[in-house]
């Protein structure tokens, strides 16, 4: 039978589902861009040019079977929140202060207020408020309460209020611990969300991003929120991204996972590196943001198996429901130098590209992630993108043979 004495093959898409496909043939390909011209009067001596261009190919030829067990596991979708920073006419500026003096942005988002009683005292509300939808449709709103004293402040019963003082001294931080705070410890949002906060991989600030994570795993809770809604003239909502990233594993049969392929080869695109590039232009060496300088941002990404491959896709900046475009592949051999007394572990072939390559970055010495590691890029498997898929079905049989041919590649735009 192909699938057991083939190549088990793991395809993760950019949202993250996984696709097993058996292999039963691999072949590497590399060719450099080099060669060599005849000089005259030299008794026939070569000279040629090296610069390092290569041009690589991986064919793989496999067989698509039924999944015996669920590959994967299920996802909750996830938004982002950061309150370190807005991007204001091409720039990134802080998100309390906008482009003017200290709380400019916040005190804009006191323009437009309305007031009501609040256990008998009348309380001043902008008209802006944050909207958060679950994965089962229910909508939260969440009030912003100007206050006159203190910095921020957030209740836990069900009138999800948010206090801000537009004098007081106000951190990026404070506000993330206050929104955090109020989904965490208010019980209808903490039995639909849960919140954690983490350091700005672009401003490089303390605990200023929320991540939120619906508290159901599928595809259900993707939706458009977090939603900053009437926002008043002039103000700047904070750098966010919607929730995205759900997913729903299920075992899927060889046809299923032949029209999966035949669906997202014919229609599917690369997304994310408009982000990706971006944020690498801003933070690359250190950005000033309104007299504050920030360092330079980290980079925004078991058990030992038999030989094996596996193909992952891109995720938007983390997360994102993506199109099921394909963008890396993982392939294991066994490795000895790697093993520590063990006769062999599994590791994947990297593409070791890039200024800096050490000889032993190059070689199985320095390739100690396990096969089984989250692909990240190539220290954990190559990027790149399947260019060609021939899919075959030959009558009375359960399984499809494909030859796929994947073409390594760093960039992709």
């Amino acid at each position: 039978m192909a699938a057991a004495n083939g190549v088990p093959i793991r395809l993760v898409h950019d949202n993250g589902l996984l696709t097993e496909i058996n292999a039963t043939s691999m072949t590497m390909t590399t060719q450099r861009k080099t060669g060599g011209m005849p000089t005259p009067f030299t008794g026939g001596i070569r000279v040629g040019l090296d610069l390092n261009m290569n041009k690589s190919m991986i064919l793989i030829n496999a067989v698509l079977t039924d999944d015996r067990n669920l590959v994967g596991s299920s996802i909750a979708s996830k938004s982002r929140i950061d309150f370190s920073f807005i991007v204001l006419g091409g720039q990134i500026q802080s998100y309390l202060d906008g482009d003017g003096a200290t709380n400019s942005n916040i005190n804009k988002l006191f323009n437009r207020t309305y007031s009501m009683l609040v256990n008998n005292s009348a309380v001043e509300f902008s008209f802006s408020t944050i909207k958060l939808t679950s994965h089962d449709g229910t909508t939260f709103n969440i009030r912003l309460k100007k206050l006159s004293s203190g910095t921020f402040t957030n209740t836990t019963n069900t009138d999800y209020i948010i206090g801000i003082n537009p004098a007081g001294s106000l951190t990026a931080a404070g506000f993330a611990t206050a929104f955090a705070d109020l989904i965490n410890n208010t019980s209808n949002l903490a039995a639909k969300f849960t919140a954690s906060k983490s350091d700005s991989a672009v401003t490089g600030q303390t605990n200023t991003v929320v991540t939120i994570n619906q508290d159901t795993t599928g595809e259900d809770g993707d939706n458009l929120t977090p939603i900053f809604s009437q926002k008043p003239n002039g103000y700047r909502p904070p750098s966010h991204e919607k929730f995205a990233g759900g997913l729903t594993v299920s075992k899927r049969s060889a046809g299923d996972k032949a029209m999966d392929l035949y669906g997202i080869m014919n229609n599917s695109k690369k997304e994310g590196l408009g982000k990706a590039l971006i944020g690498a232009g801003m933070v690359g060496a250190g950005v000033a943001i309104t007299g504050m300088s920030f360092g330079t941002a980290a980079p925004v990404g078991v058990g030992v198996a038999t030989a094996g491959v596996g193909i992952l896709a891109d995720s938007k900046g983390g997360i994102g429901n993506g199109s099921g475009y394909i963008k890396g592949i993982q392939i294991p051999y066994n490795s000895t130098i790697q093993a520590n007394g063990d006769n062999f572990v599994s590791r994947n072939f990297i593409m070791p590209t890039g200024f800096g390559k050490s000889f032993k970055d190059k070689r199985s010495d320095n390739n100690s992630n396990p096969a089984g590691a989250t692909f990240t890029g190539n220290t954990t498997g190559i990027k790149g993108t399947v260019n060609k898929l021939d899919i075959t079905y030959n009558a009375g049989e359960n399984v499809y043979d494909i030859v796929m041919r994947f073409a390594p590649v760093d960039f992709l735009m």
